[in-house]
């Protein structure tokens, strides 16, 4: 099955952190935007939370497994 345009970038920011060994976290927020006349004059972001699935195409996600496969990976090509 294809991933997602999210499920993608989501991968490539892991790989990428993996790479650099930078600890990360990947979480979730509701952000709300106030308009006027067209323009954002200001968001609100509510309180992450765990990302647990995609949140365009659903499927379960994983981190902790997505983040050692990544890791490994580096490990087996030094």
């Amino acid at each position: 099955m294809k991933n997602c345009i999210f499920c993608d970038e989501l991968n490539k920011a892991i790989d990428n952190d993996a790479y650099y060994k930078k600890p990360h976290e990947y979480t979730v927020a509701l952000i709300a935007r106030n308009y006027y006349e067209g323009e954002v004059c200001g968001q609100l972001t509510y309180t992450s939370k765990p990302l647990c699935f995609c949140p365009v195409c659903g499927k379960k996600l994983d981190l902790d497994q997505i983040k050692k496969e990544k890791q490994e990976h580096y490990h087996e090509t030094k």
